[in-house]
């Protein structure tokens, strides 16, 4: 290994820096590639050159869209920023991180000293869930997004009905759980990857009613069922 006393380009030298060790890809001459970095040897009184590590860029989707292909840069150097930004449905891409949970942007005009691994940004889209009581108690815009995985449905009441649940009558462009013409009755939906706006309509069952007659005294009249 060199002493830390030689310099690469005027900054000290540490072998992580350089592939291999004494004797490696050495030249005399000064190259021209820039894959070469000198070394200074002021004992032996002249310069040298050792081969520059050249780390890899790689990108990770981080769970969404296509990753672009990885990147081998030489030591020092900027890596290339891809070109165009992926995408990828029911999000908004927002950047290259350096960590998984995307809290650390990285800048492209910093140099590259190691391998690196960079991850995609994502926002979920949020989209609509809108009501029809049809004629039942008002029910609020909802919301969900593609990462939503259940989504709890509201039950509205109508004098005379008995609520039966809500059927799908704009379904979601993908996924599962907003299916067209759905009837949903339970409590909540499992959502799988669904986006898009989406309509519910109530749907309502009549109650029946029973009608009974007093007499008072008079001839017994039977009891009457009708529905609401």
């Amino acid at each position: 290994m060199f002493s830390v006393n030689y310099t690469i380009l005027g900054v000290q030298a540490y072998c992580p820096h350089l592939l291999g060790g004494a004797g490696t890809a050495w030249s005399e001459d000064n190259p021209t590639d820039g894959t070469y970095a000198r070394i200074d040897r002021p004992k032996e009184g002249k310069p040298g050159y050792f081969t520059l590590r050249t780390p890899t860029v790689t990108y990770d989707a981080n769970g969404h869209g296509t990753a672009p292909e990885e990147e081998t840069v030489t030591w020092n150097t900027k890596a290339t920023a891809p070109t165009g930004n992926p995408t990828a449905t029911g999000c908004t891409f927002g950047g290259w991180y350096t960590d998984k949970a995307c809290t650390k942007l990285w800048d492209f005009d910093t140099p590259v000293t190691e391998d690196l691994t960079l991850y995609a940004k994502w926002t979920p889209v949020p989209y609509a869930v809108t009501y029809d009581s049809s004629g039942g108690s008002a029910v609020a815009t909802g919301s969900y997004n593609i990462e939503t995985e259940t989504f709890d449905l509201p039950v509205p009441t109508k004098a005379g009905y008995t609520f039966a649940g809500w059927k799908v009558t704009t379904a979601a462009e993908g996924g599962t759980g907003f299916a067209a013409d759905d009837v949903l009755t339970g409590s909540s939906v499992t959502l799988a990857g669904a986006y898009g706006a989406v309509a519910l309509t109530a749907q309502w069952t009549a109650k029946n009613i029973t009608l009974t007659w007093n007499a008072e005294g008079g001839s017994a009249v039977d009891d009457t069922s009708k529905t609401y």
